[in-house]
C-alpha cells in the first residue's frame, strides 16, 4: 500500500495545474512509489495542453512507474476534452 499513491484532481486540468501534478508523480517516484493513480472524478475541463500532460504521462511515465486514470466517465465535458 505504501508504493500506491491516489491523487485526487478537482476542478480544470491546464498547463499549471498539470504541471503540478508532473511535479507531484516526479516526487512519489523519489519516495518508491512505483503506481500513480490519478483520480479524475471531479476534473470539470480539461484543455489541450493539460491533456498532454496526463497524456504523457500514461504513454510515457517515469521509469518503474505505472500512472492510471480512474473515475473519468464517458459523457462528462473532462473525458471528451481527453478524447
Amino acid at each position: 500500500g505504501d508504493r500506491i499513491e491516489v491523487v485526487e484532481l478537482e476542478g480544470a486540468l491546464f498547463f499549471g495545474t498539470a504541471e503540478s501534478v508532473t511535479l507531484h508523480v516526479d516526487a512519489s517516484v523519489q519516495a518508491g512509489v512505483t503506481c500513480v493513480i490519478l483520480d479524475m472524478a471531479r476534473v470539470t475541463r480539461v484543455d489541450l495542453s493539460g491533456g498532454r500532460q496526463v497524456l504523457r504521462l500514461l504513454q510515457r511515465p517515469p521509469a518503474g512507474l505505472r500512472v492510471m486514470l480512474a473515475g473519468l466517465r464517458p459523457g462528462t465535458p473532462a473525458h471528451a476534452d481527453l478524447e
